[in-house]
């Protein structure tokens, strides 16, 4: 089955304009996941390139409008598999995942029976992430975009999740103090991780904020487990 989003043009800041262009119709198509008992249909992007060129032409000055969101990361996989481990305690917890991209972790924690709370910073998101839900069957996950440099306050999850967050090292601090933010106290921060060269900085980082670590290998990537002390 293929479908098309539309993505809709957008001015310089960032609002969004009404007229739609032939080019922003994005074909896409409907794959299988299989994650430990669990299986999921999500909807991709057929072919990256035309996303690519989408962007490259409108907002090649600003790396935040990457289209991350569009592929299913392989640490994705790998963090949705770890938490449908059956030592995964996540039924009943209050979660939010950073960087949500197509949903895949989101899903699963919603599965296990968590009250998750999916975001991603970039403005065209939420229709994959909310088509991936209807197709799957799940309510009641929420979303919104969150801007890492501004975590809402007075919030509070007992755990926070994210895959391939540690790309950007203007980021790097960012992420740990929002993650940290919105972390409960003896709450978990999970990060997977395909071992960027900034894992370690942000590892070093984790520390300094109370948090002890133990580290997995899943399908080759690295899965740090934080607990806040």
């Amino acid at each position: 089955m293929t479908r098309s989003f539309i993505l809709p043009p957008h001015t310089s800041d960032g609002t969004a304009m009404q007229a739609k262009h032939p080019d922003s119709m994005l074909p896409t198509h409907r794959i299988t996941v299989a994650i430990a008992d669990l299986r999921f249909e999500l909807e991709v992007v057929r072919d990256l390139d035309p996303l690519l060129d989408f962007y490259v032409e409108r907002h090649s000055d600003d790396a935040d409008m990457i289209p991350y969101y569009a592929e299913l990361w392989q640490s994705g996989v790998a963090l949705a598999k770890y938490l449908a481990l059956p030592g995964q305690e996540v039924c009943g917890i209050r979660a939010l995942e950073l960087g949500c991209g197509l949903g895949l972790p989101s899903l699963v924690a919603a599965r296990r029976g968590a009250s998750v709370t999916a975001t991603d910073y970039h403005p065209h998101n939420e229709p994959y992430l909310r088509c991936n839900l209807d197709l799957n069957g799940i309510t009641g996950v929420a979303y919104r975009v969150l801007d890492w440099a501004a975590p809402p306050q007075h919030e509070a999850y007992g755990l926070v999740f994210g895959s391939d967050l540690l790309y950007e090292e203007r980021k790097v601090e960012v992420l740990v103090a929002c993650a940290a933010a919105l972390c409960a106290p003896g709450g978990r921060i999970i990060i997977a991780d395909p071992g960027r060269r900034h894992l370690q900085t942000a590892l070093t980082a984790f520390r300094g904020r109370g948090f002890r670590e133990t580290i997995e290998i899943i399908d080759d990537m690295f899965i740090l487990d934080m607990k806040r002390c």
